[in-house]
């Protein structure tokens, strides 16, 4: 027995080996808060594209949580199935800051800001919640409703926040500055050489899948930088050209890596709006005339089509939800009696696609509709005592919350899931449950393994 090594110790030290390579370890620790809608347009992306599958919803009303608001804005859900949404006391007699809402249609909490809250929250693997202001300051919030920290800059702040897969948080002032800030709270870098005039960023940034930034000025400017805050390039393509200058008009990447966005030649109505397709080094691939038709925000198909809202900005009182394939050319047209470009898009695992919209005028209703991959109505909801039903987003049971002047409303009871993903939810738990059965198994062997060679 010269050299035996006692037989536990043996075991605890393959078993703590084995532990450490398998792909619950890794697949556990430091993993990504489960939050349905994260941030604008769900993702660094703005794909509009969720996981889940709202075909069992039937379009039925099932609660309304009224503010006593003429108006909410484009929320978040996160993973414990709390809705974000931002308001304003001139609007809301609530409060003016950050309202939080239990997927029961309950108000949890409202955070207190000095300012008006217009952008889309931000969630982080630890379900932070990350926003700005018009009071200039950019917030972070504890899931309880409580200040983690406050960042002040020298404007306001419209420009909805992105955070990347190290947890990097950026956004956009009206102070002519793009920041990058930490989960602490501490500024990693400023890019402020936004040209003049109008250097305002009052639109989301997108981040791609290598860490790019790209991000799109109110004077018509669309930039990338590097993680570092480096200058990649900078493009216009005309000088009459400027984006429409509010949140609906953040750019977009397609998943081959273009980056989208709309932008109109002329500052006044009536001129002509395009949609660009942009290349990594800032070639323009094609662009779209949306004629005398404003495009506003955007999603990617389950066919990895286009499809943006276009909103009338002239006599013209026809308003579209079109899809663009990836070559540059119109595959339909949905058009509506409302106003569709105000609204968000969101996109379910099997490319139903739904859209908001505000009313033209008075005897019309306000409708949120669901359109199948071709542009046809799957169904509508439809409310005449409200002016305004837009941005819409996807909880994993399958229901769609809207927001608009009536408040927030949930659309549909759940319990679906994604139809070609329906294991995605479980797959840490299944692999986690593979891995312990392996090291059990393992854990046998060995017993066996040692316990014949005492015999021997």
């Amino acid at each position: 027995m010269t050299g035996f090594i006692n037989p536990s110790n043996k075991i605890v030290t393959i078993l703590v080996v084995t532990a450490l390579v398998s792909p619950s370890f890794f697949m556990t620790t430091g993993a990504e808060i489960d939050a349905p809608w994260p941030m604008h347009g769900h993702d660094a992306q703005h794909s509009g594209q969720s996981p889940y599958n709202i075909s069992g919803n039937a379009g039925k009303l099932t609660w309304v949580f009224d503010p006593l608001s003429n108006h909410l804005y484009p929320p978040a859900i996160g993973s414990d199935g709390t809705i974000y949404t931002g308001c304003d006391t001139y609007r809301s007699k609530i409060c003016t800051g950050l309202l939080a809402i239990g997927k029961d249609g309950k108000k949890k909490w409202a955070f207190k800001t000095d300012g008006e809250v217009h952008t889309t929250p931000a969630i982080g693997n630890d379900g932070t919640i990350y926003f700005g202001s018009y009071d200039g300051k950019f917030y972070a919030i504890h899931p309880d409703g409580t200040l983690k920290w406050y960042y002040k800059t020298g404007g306001k702040i419209t420009s909805s926040p992105m955070l990347d897969d190290k947890g990097t948080i950026y956004f956009g002032g009206q102070d002519g500055k793009f920041y990058a800030i930490n989960p602490e709270g501490a500024v990693k870098w400023t890019f402020s050489k936004i040209s003049e005039p109008y250097s305002e960023v009052v639109a989301a940034p997108v981040i791609d899948t290598e860490g790019i930034i790209y991000f799109i000025s109110r004077g018509g400017y669309l930039y990338s930088l590097d993680r570092e805050g480096g200058l990649r390039w900078e493009t216009r393509w005309s000088f009459a050209e400027l984006v429409l200058w509010d949140e609906e008009n953040a750019p977009m990447i397609g998943p081959d890596g273009t980056v989208y966005v709309g932008v109109m030649v002329n500052y006044f109505p009536g001129t002509g709006y395009f949609l660009y397709a942009v290349d990594s080094s800032g070639n323009v691939d094609w662009k779209f005339d949306c004629g005398m038709h404003a495009p506003g925000t955007m999603a990617v198909g389950t066919d990895g089509s286009i499809i943006v809202s276009l909103m009338y900005y002239s006599t013209d009182m026809r308003n579209f939800t079109v899809s663009i394939g990836p070559d540059g050319k119109e595959k339909w047209r949905f058009e509506a009696p409302c106003e569709p470009s105000r609204s968000h898009i969101a996109v379910d695992v099997n490319g139903l696609i739904v859209v908001g919209s505000r009313r033209v005028k008075q005897n019309q209703t306000t409708d949120v509709y669901v359109l199948d991959p071709n542009g046809k109505i799957v169904w509508k909801y439809s409310d005449d005592t409200v002016s305004s039903l837009s941005h819409p987003v996807i909880s994993p049971e399958g229901r769609i919350y809207v927001v608009g002047d009536g408040g927030v409303y949930a659309i549909g009871e759940g319990g679906w899931k994604p139809k070609k993903n329906d294991n995605d939810k479980n797959i840490n738990e299944r692999i986690q449950i593979s891995s312990g059965l392996m090291l059990l198994l393992l854990a046998i062997v060995l017993i066996i393994y040692v316990r014949t060679k005492r015999k021997n």
